[in-house]
């Protein structure tokens, strides 16, 4: 072959690879106002009707009933130009922080279970000193009993039962034994956990005493696993563990529960149970109760005078003026009771931890001041600064409210990430930028901002379900460009810094180190084991999305490891050996989500949507990697949010978040935020030579009283059916006529459902 032929072969070669490649990357044209271009036409082949087209021009900003599965669909192919939202960066971040918090609470399951069993045992060990028949088993709890006065040892034989009752119920909700006390505690402990498993039952159990004004009854309910704790067995147990040691109350003016309280806290000789108890105060902020490692502190302060001299009048006195001096006292009410003068001082073995948003309804919904039966959403912004929201707040005792809502502007901080969180999202109700679209300062573009600093805190309390405090109310009565972004630079800047410092949170907290892949390397063994047990030939069919990517990451390990032993690195990880196969160990953290690294990518995503909405407000022209950014924001995003690969061509339809924020049990409701289905926003943005149609995507904010708590499957059902809520009043002027209709199904382009 001569070498002119061979070039000639050569260069069509070339001309074949690399004009696919050209094409997909080619800068498009946004389209042009001055040279014939109709946005009206555009938007009728984008199946918007007559009506929300004159509602389009008239405020610039409209939400459609097109759904998406996930917030980054509209982003990913299309026609029309994008508009990347505040709505679709806050998901993808609350998407990353949830599995982010799961790894925390995954390596947290064998740290309770050590921590409950460690417990356990020093409880148990106490039991045979109030026999006087069987002996001792230690030497120094016949010494501790010895000492006991007999004013204290009917108070000492009472709370040990319900300590054990406490500590053992917890330890079967996670599939432990409780072996070792009475026959009569035991049977307490499965009746216990019956109830917690049931999760229906209100009543006050007779081991804590009959009924009374301050402690009314528990309500079981609240054990009812939900939010990502719903996903495995091992999750379920841990969440209704942890509910139920931050549910009993330990008062110190109870002398059965103050001593009870401080039983449990001799038990806690040693520091490295600390992360349990104290792990999310950078994370959260302050927990709201003394837990049980003050407890500690306090037994080995009062604990002698109390066992000694019965001394409970003077120790109680002590205890008070410390929590006076301290500030301490549970400040949110999480008990059905009638309301107290003061807030109460006590104990829980657990304590969940104070909200700004959780700690104004409890001001906002003081029965003693109000008669509302529930407090809004919009009072968080209106907290956060929001003149919209104060506008649409409407409320009998409407400037009572305000007065309390202007008068707690110091419940928000920035001292944890909770407090850091909405800190960013102030940057979406505060003025726009002086030289920002004019219909940023339009009442429909203030609304539509409304619903997502509203929609964001839905998804940060969704995350923290189990580790904030719930309230319950008181008993009585122009360039060349494939889009835009929106142009909120300071908002983009925060959440930067917000990714910053959730990686270091995150990673100080022992989020990426081994034991947090336990929970993962159980879900490919019960899913190796579903497969293996499948009849059908197309077994995978059977699978949902997110199956199959758990299936893909298994075959994946099966070429690193012996699938076998997978189970027995699990088993490493959670009681701290050392992993006896260190290639084993890397292989997995292959095969598992690097949770870090989308951290890291998320920050660059922040900083360069900065960046672009800063030059598209001065009108600086963007160049091909402004464009490539721009197109590429979709995947990007799917990325960050577990999407590996191409797999967003096929989206789970998992979007809906739900969560009880309030309970009201006088009306026996409870009070829902959360956020539906993603939906189209179509946005006329101003270029030199006129108007263009863009879409993104919003969050759905959605508000309501329900009888039952929700799941996040219940959510999902009831979106899909014909009690589906309706969306807040102040949003129904952005919104079609008839308000969100229910989902239609899948279109042909899979763009929506």
């Amino acid at each position: 072959m001569s070498a002119s032929r061979s070039i000639v072969l050569l260069s069509i070669c070339l001309y074949a690879l690399v004009t696919p490649l050209a094409a997909q990357y080619r800068r498009p044209t946004m389209p042009d106002p001055s040279r014939g271009y109709d946005w009206r036409k555009t938007a009728g082949k984008a199946g918007l009707s007559a009506d929300q087209i004159k509602a389009l021009a008239r405020d610039k900003v409209l939400i459609s009933d097109k759904t998406y599965r996930q917030v980054f669909d509209p982003y990913i192919g299309g026609s029309l130009p994008v508009f990347i939202t505040s709505d679709s960066l806050l998901n993808g971040f609350h998407v990353l922080y949830e599995e982010s918090i799961l790894r925390l609470e995954s390596a947290n399951v064998p740290r309770l279970r050590a921590t409950l069993r460690h417990m356990w045992d020093g409880l148990t060990e106490l039991e045979p000193g109030i026999d006087k028949s069987k002996p001792m088993r230690w030497s120094r709890n016949k010494a501790f009993y010895k000492r006991a006065s007999e004013k204290a040892k009917p108070v000492i034989a009472k709370s040990l039962r319900a300590a054990e009752v406490i500590v053992g119920t917890a330890l079967r909700l996670m599939g432990e034994s409780a072996a070792g006390c009475s026959a009569e505690t035991a049977k307490l402990i499965e009746i216990e956990r019956t109830r917690v498993l049931e999760a229906r039952a209100r009543v006050k159990p007779a081991w804590l005493g009959p009924p009374e004004r301050s402690f009314v009854e528990l309500d079981y309910s609240r054990y009812q696993p939900r939010g990502f704790y719903a996903r495995s067995e091992r999750l379920k147990g841990y969440f209704r563990a942890v509910s139920w040691l931050q549910s009993i109350p330990l008062r110190i003016k109870n002398d059965v529960e103050l001593m009870t309280a401080l039983l449990i806290g001799r038990t806690l000789r040693e520091d490295r149970f600390t992360s349990i108890f104290r792990g999310y105060r950078r994370f959260i902020g302050r927990p709201d109760d003394w837990d049980a490692m003050r407890a500690a502190e306090a037994a080995n302060a009062h604990l002698d005078r109390l066992i000694e001299k019965a001394d409970f009048v003077n120790v109680w006195l002590d205890l008070a003026n410390e929590a006076r001096w301290r500030g301490a006292g549970a400040y949110i009410n999480d008990l059905v009771r009638f309301p107290l003068r003061v807030p109460e001082i006590g104990f829980r073995v657990l304590s969940a931890y104070r909200t700004p948003d959780a700690m104004l309804f409890h001001k906002t919904t003081d029965i003693r001041q109000f008669k509302r039966p529930f407090p809004s959403g919009l009072e968080v912004a209106i907290l956060l600064g929001s003149d919209a929201a104060r506008r649409h707040f409407k409320d009998p005792e409407r400037e009572q409210v305000l007065k309390i809502i202007d008068r707690s502007k110091r419940l928000l901080g920035t001292g944890s990430l909770y407090g850091q969180y909405l800190h960013c999202i102030t940057a979406l109700i505060d003025d726009p930028e002086h030289d920002a679209p004019a219909f940023m300062k339009s009442d429909a573009w203030q609304r539509k901002s409304l619903q997502t600093v509203l929609g964001g805190w839905a998804q940060l309390r969704h995350t923290w379900v189990l580790q904030a405090k719930l309230n319950v109310e008181w008993l009585c009565r122009s360039p060349l460009s494939p889009g835009f972004v929106e142009p909120e630079p300071t908002f983009f800047k925060r959440m930067a810094k917000l990714a910053e410092s959730t990686e270091k949170q995150l990673q100080a907290a022992g989020a990426f180190e081994g034991v947090a892949f336990a929970e993962e390397i159980h879900q490919l063994i019960a899913l190796r084991k579903r497969v293996q047990t499948m009849t059908r030939p197309a077994g995978d069919e059977l699978l949902s999305t997110e199956d199959m990517v758990l299936q893909a990451r298994l075959q994946h390990a099966a070429t690193f490891l012996r699938l076998d032993r997978l189970k027995e690195l699990a088993a490493d990880l959670e009681t701290g050996r050392p992993v006896r196969d260190a290639k084993q160990l890397k292989a997995v953290k292959q095969c598992c989500f690097d949770v870090a690294g989308r951290w890291r990518n998320l920050a660059r995503l922040c900083k360069s949507l900065e960046s672009l909405a800063h030059r598209q407000l001065r009108g600086v022209p963007l160049d091909k990697h402004d464009v490539r950014f721009i197109k590429g924001y979709g995947s990007n995003l799917a990325h960050i949010m577990f999407y590996e690969g191409n797999s967003y061509h096929s989206p789970t339809d998992d979007a809906m978040r739900i969560v009880d924020v309030v309970h009201n049990p006088q009306i026996g409701r409870y009070l829902h935020v959360g956020v539906a289905r993603p939906r189209a926003i179509y946005v006329l943005y101003p270029t030199k030579g006129g108007e263009v149609l863009c879409r993104g995507a919003v969050m759905p904010y959605y508000e309501f009283a329900h009888p039952t708590r929700l799941t996040d499957g219940k959510w999902k059902q009831m979106l899909s059916g014909p009690k589906r809520p309706k969306p807040p009043a102040w949003l129904t002027p952005i919104l079609p006529a008839g308000g969100l209709k229910a989902p239609r199904p899948p279109a042909k382009n899979g763009e929506g459902i």
